[in-house]
């Protein structure tokens, strides 16, 4: 087990001592924990987590509330945070931690590739994320974010390559002038939207894909001012093509 480099899906059902050990494997690479709510379970994970900075470059950790709330229950209000964070981090995946973890994931300078779930980010924290200088690939996933309109602002998200953005509360995207200059790629699955404005603003977009249900014409002529004419895709969801949402794209 000392050898070991993968260790996926371990689910923490019934006591956080399941984790034991973990700390001890510093041969590995990628690790996947689901935790079932329990308090203090996120806090022991981290402090196995901590051994682990000089070998880790895959982390995924997904906290389940149980169906009934008891004392034991994580608390929204725990926060609970890396000391020493995997500096060698590349991929993470966060599912159902609402605070904290930004203070350490500030700290991971090669951190390539994030996947976002139920963490309800505000616009500050988008900033924070925007920071990170090796982030190339975000994906933001259901209740990812609190709001509804997601501004990419100037400065930010330097070499982000691709965004795939999945959170059904997002209606409005926005890129300022500076925002992302090396994307390529967006994916936006929405149930509603209103606007996504600043494409003329990347320099580098090659395809954006749009999967609901919404009028498309805006966007694709927005597409066609640009000199790179980006390939555009549009899904609608099936069965709900006569009741489109008015999409206003703004090129400027």
């Amino acid at each position: 087990m000392n050898q070991l480099e993968t260790l996926s899906h371990v689910e923490v059902s019934h006591s956080v001592n399941d984790l034991t050990g973990v700390g001890h494997l510093l041969q590995l690479r990628k690790l996947g924990v689901i935790l079932q709510g329990k308090k203090g379970g996120l806090s022991y994970l981290f402090q196995q987590i901590e051994k682990l900075h000089g070998c880790l470059r895959s982390l995924s950790i997904q906290i389940n509330e149980p169906v009934s709330q008891t004392e034991d229950t994580l608390s929204s209000e725990e926060v609970v945070t890396l000391a020493s964070p995997p500096n060698l981090l590349q991929s993470l995946n966060i599912s159902g931690i609402t605070s904290g973890f930004l203070l350490w994931i500030a700290e991971l300078d090669q951190l390539t590739k994030i996947t976002l779930s139920q963490t309800y980010l505000g616009e500050d924290d988008i900033c924070i994320l925007g920071k990170l200088a090796a982030l190339r690939c975000l994906r933001l996933r259901r209740s990812s974010y609190a709001g509804s309109g997601l501004t990419f602002k100037q400065e930010e998200f330097k070499i982000l390559r691709s965004l795939v953005v999945d959170d059904g509360t997002i209606t409005d995207i926005i890129f300022d002038t500076g925002a992302a200059p090396k994307l390529e790629r967006i994916v936006w699955s929405f149930a509603k939207m209103e606007s996504i404005c600043g494409l003329l603003r990347l320099p580098k977009l090659k395809n954006v894909e749009l999967n609901g249900d919404c009028d498309p014409d805006p966007v694709r002529l927005a597409l066609e001012k640009h000199p790179n004419l980006p390939d555009f895709k549009h899904k609608p969801h099936q069965g709900q093509q006569e009741d489109r949402a008015v999409v206003a794209a703004s090129p400027q």
